[in-house]
């Protein structure tokens, strides 16, 4: 193309336009069922809790889990649900916070207090465990209240509440509450060590804090009548029971992208950037045309011998030497971008074009200089290249 045929089609209007070919298809496709069926695996996931439950929840099946109390209730008749949400509180009903060990997912002060309303206005709060407790601090105000420990024990109730109604003895585990700071508890289970059971209301509801959760858990419930009083104590009152999930990691709510959870949302940007740069690397370029370098065909053998005949014949000397500075200038140029680069780079270059540019101005040279200007000018150039020097 003439350098004129090149201006015109420079000058061209630009169509900006993406053309997509099969491969980029198939790509696109391929990152949606990717991500399509890492949200299939997520939500199933959820669904049917093939995880690995903390203690306290019920979906665990470990001996720390409630997945038996939950179907234990649900079997007698009772309303038992999960609470995999924390904006809006059921309307009334009991709600069980469980969490031998601590909670997966922290309270926050917002949570604390809204749970706080929701029990003055007359919600009914379980707390079974000692970490569960520290939402009694704000709920139930009970700054007065310490944690301590003792030996397991089968204990007898010390009073006669409707949590103990029929029952004789329970079965726990170290976990005990010292409320003796705060009088405001009543107490149905107690030994030496401290409380295990203490209630009390707040506003039109009550908060009820269990200090250990062996009698909910499923190792538990088969031990003296721990059945019969987690019965009593969860579902003594009228109304729905619901069991905290959220806390636990079972958090619903949202659209698709909320339940997709932190692990799927950065799956999906991912496979979206992928997808993103696929299409901008295979799609039509939307400005000029890059010309192609030029790169000039490789001289013969026979050429370069008749080239040679020819000058040494019509003792063109100078001729020569500048087809040979010619020749380590494009070698620079290829080299390092620029042929001043390529200067600035290679001391050794520069000398060899000073010499035989300052051999060129003069009007006669010898053939010994003829011939050390040369094989210098060779030498620099197959060191430019990479190739040995003959």
């Amino acid at each position: 193309m003439s350098p004129a045929d090149r201006a015109v089609a420079s000058a061209r209007p630009v169509r900006w336009r993406l053309r997509f070919d099969t491969t980029t298809v198939l790509a696109v496709v391929l990152a949606i069922a990717l991500t399509a069926g890492y949200a299939l695996a997520v939500y199933l996931s959820r669904e049917f809790y093939y995880v690995e439950a903390p203690p306290g929840s019920t979906f665990s099946a470990q001996p720390e889990g409630l997945r038996t109390a939950y179907r234990y209730l649900s079997a007698l008749g009772a309303d038992v649900r999960t609470l995999q949400q924390f904006e809006t509180l059921p309307a009334t009903g009991t709600l069980v916070i469980a969490a031998p060990e601590g909670l997966a997912a922290e309270s926050t002060d917002a949570e604390a207090e809204r749970l706080a309303h929701w029990v003055e206005g007359g919600g009914r709060l379980v707390l079974a465990g000692l970490s569960a407790g520290t939402l009694a601090d704000t709920v139930a105000q009970a700054t007065g209240v310490s944690r301590a420990s003792a030996k397991p024990a089968t204990l007898t109730p010390v009073q006669q509440t409707r949590f103990v109604t029929g029952v004789t003895q329970v079965a726990f585990d170290e976990a005990r509450l010292d409320i003796s700071a705060d009088p405001g508890w009543v107490t149905t289970f107690r030994d030496g060590s401290g409380a295990l059971l203490v209630s009390r209301t707040f506003g039109a509801g009550e908060v009820v804090w269990l200090a250990d959760a062996l009698p909910l858990s499923n190792a538990g419930l088969a031990r003296a009548d721990d059945g019969d009083f987690a019965v009593r104590l969860l579902a003594s009152v009228p109304g729905p029971v619901f069991f905290d999930e959220y806390h636990h990691g079972f958090a619903k709510g949202g659209g698709a992208w909320d339940r997709l959870g932190s692990g799927g949302r950065t799956g999906v940007v991912l496979l979206l950037i992928a997808a993103l740069a696929l299409v901008v690397s295979r799609a039509q370029r939307v400005g000029p045309p890059v010309e192609e370098r030029e790169v000039p065909a490789a001289r013969t053998t026979a050429y370069i011998d008749s080239l040679a005949e020819l000058y040494r014949r019509a003792g063109a000397r100078a001729h020569a030497l500048e087809a040979l500075e010619d020749g380590l200038a494009r070698a620079l140029a290829r080299r390092w971008g620029t042929t001043a680069a390529g200067l600035s780079r290679t001391p050794e270059a520069a000398g060899a074009l000073g010499a035989s540019r300052a051999l060129r101005a003069r009007e006669t040279m010898t053939t010994q200089e003829f011939l050390g200007a040369a094989a210098q000018l060779r030498r620099v150039r197959c060191e430019t290249e990479g190739r040995e020097t003959r």
